[in-house]
């Protein structure tokens, strides 16, 4: 098994906090949480599960090779 790194943006918004994975925010890892870690842990499991439905299809993942 190959292990991959992402980039995550979290950042503060209006009452909370808003996370993104860049690379694969057009498959939808997008997320928020109340607190940055309950973001940073939301966006974790996000990008996870959209890198699992990536691999069923088939289709490449785009993280950088660790």
């Amino acid at each position: 098994m190959r292990t991959c790194a992402y980039k995550v943006v979290v950042e503060p918004d209006e009452g909370g906090w808003h996370a993104f994975c860049p690379a694969l925010r057009a498959h939808g890892a997008v997320t928020q949480g109340a607190t940055e870690a309950e973001a940073y842990a939301a966006i974790n499991e996000v990008v996870q599960m959209v890198i699992d439905e990536l691999r069923a299809e088939g289709k490449p993942t785009s993280g950088r090779r660790r």
